[in-house]
Order: C-alpha cells, then sequence, then structure tokens
C-alpha cells in the first residue's frame, strides 16, 4: 500500500499531514506503508534527506518535467510502483497521476482547489494549469474508490461542484503533530490577557485583517498584548511602532511553537469569507485548542466556526473583537481537553475513521 505526495516539500504541515498520518496508518494496517513523494528540483537532495529521515520507508523522486508537465511524471510512477497495490493520494494531481494504475485510488482531499485556482490564483496566472487542477479534481471527487474530506463543508462542495452522489468517504479534520506533547495548564502569573497569532501570511490568511482587528483591541482594551508567530511583514513592524510595549513578533521552529502558545490566552484565526476558508481545516485550530486557548475565530470557518459555538471554546468574531476577558485554567484545560478528544490521530473518533479507509482499502468486496 502506497500515499503519494506530488509537489509537496517538507515542513511542519508536511510532518503532521502526511508523515504523521502514514506512520498512523501503517500502525493500524500492521505493516509499513511507502510513501511515494515527487519533489521540485529545486533542493531536491537536502528535502529528500529530510523525508527518508522522518520516514525511512520513502521513495522520493524528483520532477523532472516539472509541475506544469505533471502528467508526464506518471511512468515513473508506475516504474516504481506495484500496479496491484491500493494508493491514497493527497491532492486532485497526485490522484489524477494514480487513477486506472492502481487497484484501489482514495483521493486525500485538503481544499476546495477549483475556489482556490478562481480566489487566490495559487497556479501564479498559469491557465493551463489551472484547468489541469480544475479538472484533475473534478475526476479525483467523482472518479476515486474512496475520499477523505477534512471538513463537512468540503463534502457539501463536492456535492455542490461536481454532483458527488456517493457516500464512499470519511471526515477526518487536521490533526496534530506528533510533536506536540502533553499539556499541564498552569496557573495565571498576571492580569494581562495574551493573544496570539501563528501561521504564515499568504493571501487565503486574510493577514489584513487580522492586523485590523488587532489594533482596533489593542486600543480599546490596554491589558491585551500581542504575540506575532510569523516572518516579519510591514503590517507587523507598523504595529509595533504604534504599540512598543504590547505587540511581539518571533519566528520559532514548529517543534517549539507549542510552548509559546501555553504563555498566551486567546489565538486568533480569522479568514476572509471565500469558498477556500468556508470548507477549510486550519491545522493551528487545532494547536490553539490543545494550548489552552480560546479561538478568536471567523464565522463560517470549515467546521470549526460551529464547533466554537457548541464547545464554549471561543469567540466568533463577525464584526469586531468584544472586550477579552481572563481565561481560567479550568477552561483552559477544558479547551485542551477538546483538542485531545477530537484533534488528535489515535483519538477514538479519527481512529474509527481511519480503521474504515483501511477495511476499505483491505476489503477484496468493498467497491
Amino acid at each position: 500500500m502506497y500515499y503519494l505526495t506530488f509537489n509537496d516539500q517538507p515542513s511542519g504541515i508536511y510532518q503532521s499531514q502526511v508523515i504523521d498520518v502514514v506512520a498512523h496508518l501503517s500502525k493500524l494496517k500492521g505493516e509499513y506503508i511507502t510513501l511515494i513523494a515527487f519533489l521540485p528540483i529545486r533542493g531536491f537532495h537536502k528535502n529528500r534527506t529530510q523525508i527518508r529521515k522522518q520516514w525511512s520507508n520513502s521513495i522520493v523522486i524528483p520532477m523532472l518535467f516539472g509541475i506544469s508537465r505533471w502528467k508526464m511524471h506518471e511512468k515513473l510512477l508506475k516504474i516504481r510502483t506495484k500496479r496491484n497495490s491500493s494508493i491514497i493520494c493527497r491532492g486532485p494531481l497526485a490522484t489524477a497521476l494514480a487513477l486506472g494504475n492502481f487497484k484501489k485510488v482514495v483521493y486525500d482531499g485538503r481544499a476546495a482547489v477549483k475556489a482556490e485556482v478562481e480566489e487566490y490564483d495559487v497556479t501564479g496566472g498559469n491557465v493551463q494549469l489551472s484547468n489541469d487542477f480544475i479538472q484533475a479534481e473534478r475526476q479525483a471527487v467523482v472518479e476515486s474508490d474512496f475520499r477523505i474530506a477534512v471538513s463537512h463543508k468540503l463534502v457539501e462542495y463536492w456535492k455542490r461542484e461536481f454532483d458527488y452522489t456517493d457516500n464512499k468517504h470519511v471526515v477526518i479534520p487536521c490533526t496534530l503533530t506528533s510533536q506536540f506533547k502533553e499539556t499541564t495548564i498552569g496557573e495565571q502569573t498576571s492580569d494581562v490577557i495574551r493573544v496570539v497569532y501563528s501561521g504564515s501570511t499568504s493571501g487565503w490568511q486574510s493577514f489584513g485583517k487580522v492586523v485590523e482587528l488587532l489594533d482596533d483591541l489593542l486600543q480599546r482594551q490596554e491589558n491585551v498584548v500581542v504575540l506575532f508567530l510569523t516572518h516579519q511583514v510591514p503590517e507587523i513592524d507598523e504595529l509595533m511602532k504604534r504599540y512598543p510595549n504590547r505587540v511581539q513578533r518571533k519566528f520559532v521552529s514548529h517543534d517549539t511553537v507549542q510552548q509559546e502558545l501555553m504563555q498566551c490566552d486567546y489565538g486568533i484565526l480569522i479568514r476572509d469569507n471565500t469558498v477556500t476558508n468556508q470548507v477549510a481545516s486550519p491545522v493551528k485550530f487545532a494547536e490553539y485548542l490543545h494550548a489552552g486557548l480560546q479561538v478568536l475565530i471567523a464565522d463560517n470557518l470549515g467546521d470549526f466556526s460551529e464547533f466554537v459555538r457548541e464547545n464554549n471554546c471561543g469567540v466568533v468574531i463577525t464584526h469586531e473583537i468584544p472586550i477579552l476577558a481572563d481565561v481560567k485554567p479550568s477552561l483552559k484545560q477544558q479547551n485542551s481537553n477538546l483538542a485531545k478528544l477530537y484533534f488528535q490521530k489515535d483519538a477514538i473518533i479519527n481512529d474509527k475513521k481511519y480503521t474504515h479507509l483501511i477495511h476499505f482499502i483491505t476489503n477484496e468486496n468493498a467497491k
């Protein structure tokens, strides 16, 4: 059995959503699953070494023809794999490469790719590649033998866009990395309320809106301080000038993020109301909860906005961030427990879904 990625490079997300998933599926199946990773030529040797260090049962292949000529990699895939095996494919291009070449093909759907192309131009204006992405997503949703979706909203998108009427799927949100350790919530040591933003400043992160909301909050509530865990950008520099003692920026390695988060009270997760974000499952949500934080979340963000309402683990933001109250240790512990129940790979609710997936793949009569 194989797990295939195409044009995904090693990162914290790759560790959490690929390496850890392959390891967990291998444990459930009782045998090692082979990871196949097609990597860009640039930085290939370094990235290959990193992937093999994380998962030794890996076949790492250079993308000799580039992403624009992605279809030409099908022959390389056939050469390095056994046709009578099953395969799980991360994303539509990987799935399109595998369809017709394996006993069973599972589409691991991470996003609304058609929406990403139309809303955020993820192909950099490459019209042919954009069309390929959209067609590959349709093919992956309609023709795969089974599917993984990161949210129920993503399944709704499949039904709406591609007339998906089957029920051969499981919904498993983006789960915590194995690098996140068991948390112990301590007592508060000051009256300061700490708000943290952790993540990139990519287009779909709606970073400009995040800064506007935090600027407004800093003006209205003097005991609030803000920590940005991200790269340096002008918007943060400007905010630090306006609030020199109340805004800080750090860029830390993925394995130390948890320590930083646990020093805070609220995590902010604001996204524009686009289709891309309406179906999303940001792993940052799980990381915030695991650290005990209350989540300041945008409305209509995947399945998580409703999760916050139902579980009292944050505030759904529609206009402005309200005046923030202290977050008691008991509430932080409650949030951390929620993360363990819903966002660990070995949580009962997720284990059942992974087991169902394995059963479908290994059951000769399952179609």
